[in-house]
């Protein structure tokens, strides 16, 4: 037979579709199971792979031909993990693409390359292995950098060439397969078009083509989607990467293991985890509207984002009760912020979070009275966070309201006592009690100067946060009338305060220039 029967009450990847693929079945525990396994496996490869990196780039002992070809293929596996596998977990556990059919392409074509690319370059350390092996007098004469450089070009060009060559041009599908998609495809459309219930008009976008109960997508130029796609990447990543820079320097060097360092490691590593887990979905949804990630993941996703949005600001807030102990008391700050009260911060500003987000989405507290607009917009391939009014202003007043007044009049009164102390301590003669106190104002100048910069985090995050709260709260009153570019614009400019924090860091804090330029050189 050339085509395979599919029962009519099989379900479908986008719920019911006449032209949608049949799903494999798995029971909830099964799939649950898949997911922790292939996320292990993704975090394993990703983390494994990028201490490889950072191993051989920052020690220059590790400099030898050898070792820059299993660096080129430590960056092949990482962009592995990190571009192709967490696609392919989906598509495996589901059964299903959800992405598009021009990204299924992109897709197929980075798995083909970055597969060849890992074994070219297995090959290649090979050769290197025999030279230095059967040929030791000769191997400094014929493994020299432009040798290495010819070998790493052929293993990135030649998979790079066949691969997107192969897919794009389709000169793998065979005759007979593009026929058989061709029958199938007039058979679904035959179906779709005799069923009133599922007939749309041709302009007409919709996230899931075949899906009964379809949301509509909103169209936009190419133009439009490849630059929003460009800077929302750039942000990604850039995120990602200064994050990680702050999480490494600061745990790496033993000389910045300070209690506001070690509150500072802890707020890049929420506002990396936000770039790895939040981004890159809230990305999909803003560009595309739609969300193609199954109802399950929508309130997970939902959760994390509150929940990290929220572990970042109370960060800030503890921080700033740190800033006023060692301005307004530096006597006794040493005995007063010990590590242990850091850990008891740090618990607070990870447990409250996570007991708020996941309690408010999973027990649908924010939806209570907003029952028949969520009926009026339900539709397959939508996930958005709603709030009712009373707990629109709740939950921007415990996320952010309460935190940053409290930050605001600690800052206030930091710079009240830094004034004080300022004029306080005048010019006089060189003393023992002069130098003493000339002491006390380098110490206060370097306290105050780190305050500022502490002040300068603050503000961003008031600027960068401060217009989505005001939306979310007074949406509910307007009758949920925002449109959905404003929101996203909002969200995102919110997003960006995790992308500025590191930038903040590299310009006024010494020491992270430093340790940034050691890592680097």
């Amino acid at each position: 037979m050339d085509l395979i029967y599919i029962p009519e009450d099989l379900s479908s990847c986008p719920k019911f579709g006449n032209k949608s693929c049949p799903p494999t079945n798995r029971s909830f525990r099964v799939r649950l199971i898949m997911y922790l396994l292939m996320t292990g496996a993704m975090v394993i490869t990703i983390f494994g792979n990028l201490v490889i990196i950072i191993s051989i780039s920052h020690f220059k002992q590790l400099h030898s031909p050898t070792n820059f070809l299993i660096l080129s293929m430590a960056t092949t596996d990482f962009l592995l993990g990190f571009v192709i596998m967490p696609y392919s977990m989906v598509r495996s556990v589901e059964s299903c693409w959800y992405f598009g059919d021009s990204f299924c392409k992109f897709h197929a074509s980075f798995d083909m390359m970055l597969s060849l690319t890992s074994i070219f370059h297995l090959c290649s350390i090979a050769i290197d292995r025999f030279y230095a092996v059967c040929a030791p007098l000769h191997y400094t004469t014929t493994m020299t950098a432009s040798m290495i450089k010819r070998l790493l070009f052929f293993c990135w060009a030649a998979p790079a060439l066949f691969s997107f060559g192969l897919v794009l041009s389709e000169a793998n599908v065979s005759e007979r397969s593009t026929a058989l998609l061709k029958r199938t495809h007039s058979t679904h459309k035959t179906k779709t078009m005799n069923s009133p219930d599922l007939w749309y008009s041709p302009e007409t976008q919709f996230c899931f083509a075949a899906a009964n109960n379809s949301c509509p997508r909103k169209a936009r130029p190419a133009l439009v989607v490849c630059a929003m796609y460009l800077v929302m990447i750039g942000a990604i990543v850039m995120t990602m990467l200064g994050n990680m820079v702050v999480i490494i320097s600061i745990a790496h060097f033993k000389q910045l293991h300070s209690p506001t360092n070690f509150l500072i490691l802890s707020m890049a590593t929420t506002d990396f985890l936000l770039s790895c887990v939040v981004m890159p979905f809230s990305m999909v949804r803003s560009i595309e509207s739609c969300w193609y990630f199954g109802d399950l993941f929508c309130k997970v996703h939902s959760c994390c984002d509150i929940m990290l949005c929220t572990t970042s600001i109370f960060h800030l807030c503890f921080i700033s009760v740190d800033r006023h102990y060692a301005v307004c008391d530096p006597l006794h700050y040493v005995t007063q912020i010990t590590v242990g009260v850091v850990g008891v911060f740090l618990l607070i500003s990870w447990s409250v979070p996570i007991l708020f987000a996941f309690g408010l989405v999973f027990s649908e507290l924010n939806l209570i009275g907003a029952e028949d607009f969520v009926a009026a917009i339900d539709c397959t391939g939508l996930c958005v966070l709603i709030f009712n009014k009373l707990w629109g202003v709740l939950a921007s007043f415990i996320a952010f309201f309460l935190p940053g007044a409290i930050m605001v009049g600690i800052y206030i009164h930091i710079f009240t006592v830094a004034r004080k102390h300022a004029r306080k301590i005048g010019p006089g003669p060189r003393t023992k009690r002069a130098l003493s106190e000339s002491k006390m104002k380098a110490t206060s100048g370097k306290e105050s100067k780190a305050t500022k910069t502490l002040s300068i985090v603050m503000g961003v995050f008031v600027l960068c946060w401060l217009p989505f709260f005001v939306l979310t709260i007074t949406d509910p009153f307007i009758g949920f009338t925002t449109p959905e570019d404003l929101y996203n614009v909002f969200l995102w400019l919110g997003y960006f305060n995790s992308t500025f924090n590191p930038i903040i860091y590299g310009m006024f804090y010494p020491w992270f220039r430093k340790a940034l330029r050691m890592i680097v050189t």
